[in-house]
């Protein structure tokens, strides 16, 4: 038997909005704490996922350590629908990390009714997720996009290769799986592809392949209703975390809206019928303009606090999406400024530090590396995580790093919701 018990330092802001639990803690998580409590809203972020410190943010009023998410995620819905028996004032579960937006998309059914969740539907959602159907409806729209296949054999691996052209893009069918330790594997000809893979990877039951598109990557960024897009912005992604391009932007800039790729993520919304936030991921060769369509991601961004801070609201849009409460403002005419630069410095730092452990670069490339990373730091108009007035998120996410101080940081008292046992 359990009971419920909270310990609550922080001010608690005066709203009829009721709290909203946020789900992933990771650095778009706290862009997300900082705008709803900004607006007034009373918060809550749940303690598991990712890098975490969002606990630590003046905007975070509780958190909440919960059972992790694992499996079918049984053991954690379980614990969520106490929190929420015991919580009537959460009106609101806000899922982030992809992990918890696909168990809230599975389970939410099982929520009460008061309370919403703020995601897309479960079809949508399922249907976004699948690469290979989201890349074959991309073609039926007429959306750029370079040869693809499937594979779940070794052998066919190698002749789809061949068939399909070098240099090939290997990623796995989930991006929760990871290949190696990276989201995807880029290989110039056959021998590079043997020396990556000598044999089929282990825990994979099929891999996509597609060939490279060359170019800068372009996200773009939205808010849509009812397949309606009612804002957006794009940027274009300088550096990644990886040497080879894939993995997670660290460097960015936004730049003006590509018209026939802002008329692409329409047609894709429309025949969606897309509510909710989104991003969509695409690959621009700057010699020619042909774009090539990489994939749909059905919720919060990793980079989203480009778009908040370059005025897009979307933090707060897809809040009053699930609610069903737009106001006129909300559809009204939009624009954004192109030249605002963002870097998420921890995230840089963090990929030397793996690439230095995996012995992939020089001590001369790490110090190439490091100077990028403070050159972008130093230059950036937006960090991910950074903010002069809330600045504990990241001082404990780089602490962390150290071990001699995380264990002091992760024993430092936080508002806190916890389940206790009795006793």
């Amino acid at each position: 038997m359990t009971m419920t018990a909270t310990a609550t330092t922080r001010p608690v802001p005066s709203s009829d909005g009721g709290t909203v639990l946020v789900l992933g803690n990771y650095r778009p998580a706290l862009t997300v704490v900082r705008a709803l409590a900004t607006r007034g809203l009373r918060t809550m972020v749940g303690l598991g996922g990712h890098e975490g410190g969002v606990e630590y943010s003046r905007f975070a009023h509780e958190s909440w350590d919960h059972a992790p998410l694992t499996g079918t995620g049984r053991a954690f819905m379980d614990a969520l629908l106490r929190l929420l028996a015991a919580r009537p004032d959460i009106t609101t579960v806000y899922p982030i990390a992809e992990e918890f937006c696909a168990c809230l998309a599975m389970h939410g059914h099982r929520l009460p009714d008061r309370v919403v969740v703020a995601t897309v539907d479960r079809a949508v959602f399922d249907f976004c997720q699948d690469k290979v159907r989201m890349l074959t409806f991309a073609k039926e729209l007429q959306v750029g996009c370079e040869p693809f296949a499937v594979v779940t054999r070794y052998d066919r691996l190698l002749q789809e290769a061949r068939d399909i052209g070098f240099p090939i893009v290997i990623r796995p069918l989930t991006q929760r799986v990871k290949l190696g330790g990276k989201k995807a594997l880029i290989c110039r000809d056959e021998d590079e592809l043997r020396a990556e893979l000598p044999a089929w990877p282990q825990g994979q039951h099929a891999l996509l392949l597609q060939r490279q598109a060359r170019g800068i990557r372009h996200n773009v960024f939205f808010a849509a209703r009812r397949g309606e897009i009612l804002r957006s912005l794009e940027t274009q992604i300088h550096r990644t975390d990886q040497r080879d391009g894939t993995g997670y932007a660290v460097d960015g800039v936004t730049v003006a809206p590509t018209p026939h790729l802002h008329a692409e993520c329409r047609r894709m919304a429309r025949a969606l019928n897309y509510t909710g936030v989104g991003l969509a991921q695409f690959i621009i060769d700057p010699e020619t303009g042909r774009s090539c369509f990489l994939e749909l991601n059905p919720r919060i961004a990793g980079s989203h606090a480009i778009a908040d801070a370059a005025g897009q609201e979307l933090s707060l849009l897809a809040l009053k999406l699930a609610r069903d409460d737009l106001s006129p403002q909300d559809l009204d005419p939009w624009d954004y400024r192109a030249g605002i630069r963002y870097a998420w410095t921890y995230g840089d730092l963090r990929g030397l530090k793996s690439a230095l452990l995996a012995g992939d670069i020089t001590s001369m490339q790490a110090v190439g590396w490091c100077v990028r990373s403070l050159v972008a730091g130093l230059r950036a108009d937006v960090h991910m995580t950074w903010c002069w007035d809330d600045p504990a998120p990241t001082c404990a996410l780089f602490a962390r790093q150290t071990p001699g101080i995380r264990r002091l940081v992760d024993c430092q008292e936080r508002p806190i919701m916890c389940e206790m046992p009795l006793t």
